[in-house]
């Protein structure tokens, strides 16, 4: 199926219905490398394997995307970009689909091209800061992996610190993307969406109250394997 080189190309790979019977577990370690999330960091009670399911805004969950926007559409954004080096990959596949609810895919690409020359070379941003005594570090939009350039990007959870992200900032929250991003309907089981979070944004459309039951399994991928 290739799908190590259309994701190099096309930033995304979709297969329907992608061998249903077979756990998340198991089909990604086909596809690549597990970041096992549970392994190196044990306390932060993020699962390998994590369910997504739609939820009503909480308090308690507001550290993450469901706990802020409950069933509302959420902002593009890259996964974990909060992190110093940001998951390469995330791959999401359908336990219970709805075909009024898609994810959506903003190409880096698409994104950069609305804003003056070098503008996201110099963007800082920081994680924001869960009290005052916390230190927080620069971090760069655009950043150099091993082999690699990346970007992170994320209008909730991180916040901007010079004249450049501020500008990226108010373009990003200010632009209609519908001309420009590439919708994907995780509707049936084992739909499998596969995405470079280095160079595409997504985020999830509005959640009906018919489609509450939805749950998408999703688990990060360090390196897919080129066969």
């Amino acid at each position: 199926m290739h799908i190590a080189n259309t994701i190099k190309y096309e930033g995304f790979a979709f297969i329907k219905q992608w061998q249903p019977s077979v756990c998340t577990r198991e089909l990604a370690g086909q596809v690549g490398s597990i970041l096992e999330i549970e392994k190196q960091l044990p306390n932060s009670g993020i699962g390998t394997i994590q369910k997504l399911k739609p939820r009503k805004p909480s308090d308690e969950l507001m550290n993450q995307y469901s706990g802020i926007y409950g069933l509302d559409e959420f902002p593009f954004h890259s996964d974990l970009a909060h992190w110093f080096i940001p998951p390469r990959y995330l791959m999401l596949r359908c336990i219970h689909g709805s075909k009024d609810v898609t994810t959506n895919l903003l190409p880096f690409s698409s994104f950069e091209r609305k804003f003056r020359e070098n503008v996201l070379k110099f963007a800082l941003v920081a994680p924001r800061r869960k009290n005052k005594s916390q230190t927080i570090c620069p971090m760069p939009v655009k950043f150099k992996g091993l082999e690699n350039d990346g970007v992170r990007w994320d209008l909730t959870f991180l916040q901007p610190l010079n004249d450049s992200a501020r500008e990226a900032y108010q373009i990003m929250s200010t632009t209609s993307w519908n001309d420009e991003m590439i919708s994907v309907c995780l509707e049936n089981a084992g739909d499998t969406l596969i995405i470079d979070n280095w160079k595409m944004l997504h985020n999830r459309s509005l959640v009906p109250l018919s489609s509450q039951n939805r749950e998408i399994e999703r688990v990060y991928l360090t390196r897919l394997d080129e066969k």
